[in-house]
């Protein structure tokens, strides 16, 4: 008998196990992240662009804005994609990096005053986070989470 408990138990113990596709969760129509263990995703009202909060229950807290990426040479407008970390100034940055992953531009700031910003550009759209990251452990949750960001396929009609 004790077996059999022991397989149901088990059993339902997988069934709770989430997959990756349950542990994705859509930042925008075009966008989705996995959240890391005690986050939440926070959506926001933006004016003239998607934003909102990844937020950890007395811990930190990830902001983003997301935006249409402007084509080479166009106007930009409110609301489109800027890439904060690289036009962050030189002078109030501890250091600056940039890695193309997954096909995708990745740029990424740490300022003097512990702001940690990564904008990504997936084409036709682009992200920034910004976190005020204190610590290692912090930075590594930060670059965790919002790495994990990828673009939903759209099936075409």
């Amino acid at each position: 008998m004790k077996s059999s408990w022991g397989c149901i138990l088990v059993f339902f113990g997988i069934l709770a196990i989430p997959s990756l596709a349950d542990a994705q969760t859509k930042l925008s129509n075009d966008l989705e992240v996995e959240l890391l263990a005690d986050y939440e995703l926070q959506p926001l009202q933006g004016i003239d662009s998607i934003v909102g909060k990844i937020v950890k229950k007395d811990g930190l807290t990830i902001q983003y804005d997301i935006g249409s990426v402007p084509k080479p040479g166009a106007i930009q407008f409110g609301g489109q994609f800027v890439n904060q970390a690289e036009k962050y100034p030189a002078t109030e940055t501890l250091w600056k990096k940039k890695q193309t992953l997954a096909g995708n531009d990745v740029h990424i700031a740490y300022t003097k005053s512990n702001l940690l910003i990564v904008s990504q550009s997936f084409k036709t759209v682009g992200v920034t986070f910004s976190a005020e990251a204190k610590n290692p452990e912090e930075i590594a949750e930060v670059l965790l989470t919002v790495l994990s960001v990828n673009k939903i396929k759209q099936k075409k009609k």
